[in-house]
């Protein structure tokens, strides 16, 4: 929408809004889905399975978001912990044969609207402005496309490679953090059983002693 300025200069307010028809997991097994069906279902359940793990790492403040494991979330990627407002609908059969599916369904809508957003109102630029940013997205691209050209493969521009190692860098540190953490809690859980078997040893040999004493009384 264009906009005129008291100082007369042209801006343009940007917004976005997203539809999204989520379609539902399909139990192939049971759909009795074959062949090119088999195959959609299972690139629609692995659709969905992304944005879980998404909706995952936003709810529990996880230092790396999957948002480009699947097309579905990079477009997403505003309206789940961005600058967006989201609104989600979930549908549900009253149906016994359909339980498993509601209840899934009911669960991927309570972790959802857990996350929380930063809605921000539509952005006002100038026409100059706008053209700056596209002219820089165009530049980015055109380096990437020279850079596939010019070699036996896949190649992206050193912008590109920098940010996509950055991610990664900070992905393995995530790892790291979370193998640091398991090893603890299994040192832990190793301690726990160690005192539960002196424990119940010391209990074993009390229990022995009483009964020793027990049969020369009865004696």
């Amino acid at each position: 929408m264009k906009e005129t300025t008291p100082e007369g200069e042209d801006v343009i307010k940007i917004g976005k809004l997203n539809l999204v028809d989520l379609a539902g997991s399909e139990n192939i097994s049971r759909s009795g889905a074959k062949d090119g069906r088999a195959r959609e279902a299972g690139n629609i359940n692995q659709s969905l399975l992304t944005l879980g793990r998404v909706i995952t790492a936003l709810v529990e403040h996880s230092g790396h978001i999957p948002y480009r494991d699947s097309k579905l979330t990079r477009l997403l990627r505003d309206s789940l912990g961005g600058k967006t407002k989201t609104c989600i609908i979930a549908t549900i059969a009253p149906s016994v044969q359909c339980v498993e599916e509601t209840i899934s369904t009911l669960d991927y809508a309570h972790r959802a609207k857990n996350i929380r957003n930063r809605p921000e109102l539509n952005q006002r630029i100038s026409k100059t402005t706008m053209i700056k940013e596209l002219t820089t997205e165009i530049e980015r691209l055109k380096l990437d496309l020279v850079a596939t050209r010019e070699k036996n493969g896949i190649f992206v521009s050193t912008e590109r490679y920098e940010a996509n190692e950055l991610e990664r860098t900070q992905l393995r540190e995530q790892v790291l953090k979370h193998k640091a953490e398991m090893e603890a809690l299994a040192t832990e859980h190793m301690d726990e059983m160690n005192a539960m078997a002196t424990a119940h040893e010391t209990e074993l040999m009390l229990t022995k002693r009483q009964a020793a004493e027990l049969e020369r009384q009865l004696e």
